[in-house]
């Protein structure tokens, strides 16, 4: 469950971590902070819930006709006066319970900014004394690659200091260029589509590694493979992401399994298939991270596991209806 997951890594994806909180030391005490991010988490929950009823079934069934569904809304409320943080008091009222319920149909909407829009609407009035947010740094999907969107390739290299390599699909006969981007403390490959007059479009910015046992991948490192694909390096990309560009329209939750290595009998733990986030910005363009993952087991004489952990991202401007790649429970 998406609530749940979130729930559980909720410092480091909604929150980012206490340092991209804006709290002032001297007026927020231990405890009522603690008392916040428990509501915080609680509004959180709901947000996510309520939103997945009203993109199944539809905002009629699941929120307008459902006795269910504001009966939540007031243990939502209940849930945060009991803690005893200031704001969320008044709408136990029957008066002020039916105010909150009117606001908060005003934002329920049935596309990806749901969750966020139905978080801020709680959090500002359930908790108008609550940790404020750091300012979004970017509200474009051009901000994640160097070479943004509509720049000439020399415009690209210039301002990047970087070198570019220019390649063609012979099949459709469109270009693209290929250069390197420092993410996430590794060197990704960033491949970025060219328009009819040669200036950038979509890109996809991604990192490979792969892992095995066995001679067929003597100077690969199976250990590195699976840390990358963890859920704790998951975790740590995405609240950078969070920090820069704000919360996700959408999230895939992230699952680990284990896999394991003929050499040396170890047990490690990865990301299980694939999980990412994304982003709809206020420009239409659009952003997507994923961690995918795959293990194999290849028989050559001897049986041979490998690992495969792929990180990448997509860039995608306004208009665009494809993309480098899908992520599966991802809309945007």
């Amino acid at each position: 469950m998406k609530a749940g997951y979130l729930r559980g890594a909720i410092l480091t994806l909604l929150f980012y971590n206490v340092s991209s909180l804006s709290i002032a030391a001297d007026t927020k005490d231990d405890s009522t902070l603690e008392k916040q991010k428990e509501a915080l988490l609680t509004i959180r929950d709901f947000a996510t819930s309520i939103c997945d009823s009203v993109k199944a079934q539809g905002k009629a069934t699941a929120w307008e006709g459902s006795t269910g569904a504001k009966a939540k809304l007031g243990g939502v409320v209940k849930i945060i006066s009991d803690l005893g943080v200031e704001g969320a008091e008044k709408y136990k009222s029957s008066e002020y319970e039916g105010v909150l319920q009117t606001d908060l149909s005003k934002v329920l909407t049935e596309q990806g900014s749901c969750r966020h829009s139905v978080f801020v609407e709680l959090k500002d009035k359930l908790i108008p004394d609550a940790v404020a947010i750091k300012p979004i740094v970017s509200s474009s999907a051009r901000d994640s690659i160097l070479g943004r969107f509509g720049l000439t390739v020399k415009e690209v290299e210039d301002n990047n200091d970087i070198t570019t390599s220019l390649h063609k699909s012979e099949e459709e006969g469109t270009l693209w260029i290929e250069y390197k981007q420092p993410l996430f403390g590794k060197i990704f490959t960033v491949a970025q589509s060219l328009d009819d007059s040669k200036k950038t479009e979509m890109a996809r910015a991604y990192y490979s590694l792969y892992g095995g046992d066995g001679s067929l991948f003597k100077n690969a490192d199976f250990a590195e493979a699976h840390s990358m694909c963890t859920i704790t390096r998951y975790n740590s990309m995405l609240s950078k992401l969070i920090e820069r560009f704000g919360i996700p329209t959408d999230i895939k939750d992230p699952s680990e399994e284990e896999a394991y290595s003929n050499e040396g009998g170890t047990t490690y733990k990865g990301i299980s298939k694939t999980a990412g986030a994304g982003w709809r910005f206020s420009d239409e363009s659009k952003l997507l991270f994923q961690i995918r993952s795959s293990e194999k087991e290849r028989v050559y004489g001897n049986a041979q596991i490998t690992w495969k952990c792929v990180v990448q991202l997509c860039a995608i401007p306004k208009g665009w209806k494809k993309s480098c790649f899908e992520i599966p429970g991802i809309e945007l």
